[in-house]
């Protein structure tokens, strides 16, 4: 299974702050879709103040941008009719002003959509306005559950993905910016239950949260969180304008509680102003690192792709983040991390666009680099310059099998601590169980007690193969909400039917359920299974589901590395159970 180590699911009007709004209209300028972005700001700008309404303020922007005249000479530009752009135009302006219906604005937007959509391999060679023109789609969805559909839409069903959390305030904020990080956190940590295993969420610390008036800290909403909201990571981006020490009391947090980290490391994206790219320069972490001895961080974008492709050799060139970076992966082995997201420079025509990919590849043939590089794409940042599935496409085709494996689906592992279930994915565990534990409780659910297991076992000669009638009511409640999480974990193609059907590993998973005491479950979901697996002409070796012939495929299956979610989905299990 692939794992985007690097995603946002936020939308537009989750991050609308005053700041942000500055921010995003000073990226704009030199953009080729620059007069568009910042008229739509302006406009925002006009309305923001401490009662501005974010789904307001998003229509605000939208409707500027599809009434600005520059749009429409954008569309003639790109190819279409003049007669056609302005009514493409008008509809979309009509969708977003008249309505404020998200339904009508999609539609207009699939329309001009596909008159510009170029294919898989145009879509990396340039950035066009079909792009910022769907990116602007992304940003405007109505709210967080729709972004989080819109990207694991384009992931095979057991991918997984790694949402980074935005807070842009600045040193004043105003009220109302104070509260959109609060909300955000909210909507975010429901993705989790809503994509049990899929979605492993980071929460954002920001140097610039001091606890004005009843809000939170940094510090706090990074403890919250972790601890009760199911949260396995933190997300950094300094060159917002804030040091380290800012947050040095979340860094000891993560250092002690098993909290990978990771940041924003390059020379553009958000920046308070000019020069605050120096606050998220690598060398600054060599203290840190050498402080925090459990610390593990991720240098995002491998501090820059035009660093990549000039990279010489691990030195003191402090000048050449990607440099930095490599000499921090050899002092900390196993500690560092650096991952690819938003590096399209070998798609370019750059003069040193050509020198990228041999240098990447050079550097996951390493064996001192290899288990460092993780796979990432910027959802939805990238897709101002393509495609999330394109960009990884390019990456496959470019890298070949063996090093896309490495970086998508070995390494993150060891990057989140889901190879030995650390701390903070066994805290993601009791936060997806909370839930279950409840339905459990409600109802009135039965659990064979050790010493009648082993009376029943001895008696039978083995493993029961179904539990005491008395357990049908909570086997039936239970086995609905693990077909729920732990069925798409799962799916595969098998004989065509992608849609439900459930591997062999499903059913290996259940017997080592079945070995922690889970069996009234387990035994209810494996009938299912077998059902199931026998429709689509798959043979099992044990359909009476007599576990014990099959212990030691379990235990192979459990020491697979490239099972880990399974894994987690069998770990799950047992929490549900209560003591």
């Amino acid at each position: 299974m692939k794992f985007n180590i690097h995603a946002h699911i936020f939308n537009f009007k989750s991050i609308l702050t005053q700041e942000a709004v500055r921010i995003m209209g000073q990226r704009a300028k030199g953009s080729q879709f620059g007069e568009l972005v910042i008229g739509g700001l302006d406009a925002v700008l006009e309305r923001l103040d401490e009662s501005g309404d974010p789904d307001l303020l998003a229509v605000v922007f939208g409707d500027s941008v599809a009434t600005n005249p520059v749009l429409r000479k954008l569309l003639v530009k790109a190819g279409l009719k003049d007669t056609h752009a302005s009514q493409l135009v008008s509809r979309l302006s009509d969708s977003i002003h008249d309505n404020a219906d998200y339904k009508s604005i999609r539609a207009a937007f699939d329309i001009i959509d596909a008159l510009l959509d170029p294919d898989a391999e145009s879509d990396t060679a340039a950035e066009t306005l079909g792009d910022f023109l769907d990116f602007l789609r992304i940003a405007l969805l109505p709210n967080i559950d729709q972004v989080t559909d819109e990207i694991l839409g384009q992931l095979r069903r057991g991918d997984a993905l790694v949402p980074l959390m935005m807070d842009i305030i600045g040193t004043k904020p105003l009220k109302r910016d104070l509260s959109l990080f609060p909300k955000q956190l909210d909507s975010t940590s429901r993705q989790i239950l809503r994509y049990p295993g899929r979605v492993l969420p980071f929460v954002k610390a920001s140097g610039h949260r001091k606890g004005t008036g009843n809000h939170d800290t940094a510090f706090d909403y990074v403890k919250k969180a972790v601890e009760t909201m199911g949260f396995v990571g933190v997300k950094l981006y300094p060159s917002l304008g804030y040091d380290l020490a800012s947050v040095a009391d979340v860094l000891e947090y993560c250092n002690d509680n098993d909290l990978p980290v990771l940041l924003h490391c390059n020379r553009t994206g958000f920046k308070r102003g000019d020069g605050d790219e120096a606050f998220t320069h690598p060398r600054l972490w060599d203290p840190i690192l050498k402080k925090h001895k459990s610390l593990k961080v991720c240098f995002a974008h491998f501090g820059g792709d035009e660093f990549v492709a000039t990279h010489i050799a691990p030195d003191l060139n402090y000048d050449n983040w990607t440099e930095v970076i490599h000499q921090l992966i050899l002092y900390y082995p196993g500690r560092v991390f650096t991952d690819i997201s938003f590096n399209t420079l070998p798609m370019s025509k750059a003069p040193n666009a050509a020198a990228y990919l041999p240098k990447l590849k050079t550097f996951i043939a390493d064996p001192e680099m290899r288990s460092a590089i993780l796979w990432g794409t910027d959802f939805f940042m990238v897709r101002q310059r393509c495609r999330d599935i394109n960009y990884e496409q390019y990456y496959r085709k470019q890298l070949g099998a063996d090093q896309f494996r490495v970086i998508a689906e070995d390494n993150p592992q060891v990057f989140l601590g889901l190879d030995k279930f650390k701390a903070n994915i066994q805290r993601y565990l009791s936060f997806l169980a909370q839930p279950l534990k409840s339905d459990w409780s409600k109802a009135g659910g039965i659990l064979m007690q050790p010493e009648i297991y082993k009376q029943m076992s001895d008696k039978l000669g083995g493993d029961p193969p179904l539990w005491n009638p008395a357990c049908n009511r909570s086997q039936q409640v239970l086995a609905k909400y693990l077909r729920g999480l732990l069925a798409p974990i799962y799916r595969t193609d098998l004989k065509k039917d992608a849609d439900w059907m459930v591997t062999l590993a499903d059913y290996k998973g259940i017997h080592f359920a079945t070995a922690h005491g889970f069996a009234p479950a387990g035994n209810a979901f494996a009938l299912e299974v077998s059902a199931r697996m026998a429709k689509a002409g798959v043979k099992l070796k044990h359909p009476d589901l007599d576990w014990t012939p099959v212990e030691d495929e379990v235990r192979h299956w459990a020491k697979d590395p490239n099972n880990c979610i399974g894994k987690l989905g069998v770990a799950l299990c047992s929490l549900v159970i209560p003591d």
